[in-house]
């Protein structure tokens, strides 16, 4: 019974920190152009949007390796240690773990 919980508990972590991971990557980007001036001044000092964009990111680097880190601890899909680095070389769903392994 602990084991079934335990895999439920990391199967909405996964899911979760995933999200979270993808909306403050998200949100680094939408930062990083407005630092870069690319789509005008906008609101607010550049070392504060810049400072903001930096802190964003690396909240974000914690969210995906948290959510790398559950995938893979997660007994309810088969995701190996190898799929972490290596793209579709999970056996569960290998075209959409092996994008989501690949870099930008």
């Amino acid at each position: 019974m602990m084991l079934a919980t335990s895999s439920t508990a990391l199967w909405y972590t996964t899911r979760a920190t995933g999200i979270v991971a993808l909306v403050l990557l998200t949100g680094t980007l939408v930062l990083g152009i407005l630092t870069a001036g690319r789509c005008g001044p906008g609101p607010g000092p550049p070392s504060l949007k810049l400072i903001c964009h930096k802190r964003i990111s690396l909240l974000a680097m914690v969210f995906l390796a948290f959510h790398v880190l559950t995938s893979v601890l997660d007994t309810y899909v088969d995701v190996g240690w190898a799929a972490i680095l290596v793209p579709f070389a999970s056996s569960y769903r290998p075209v959409w773990t092996g994008l989501g392994t690949c870099p930008a």
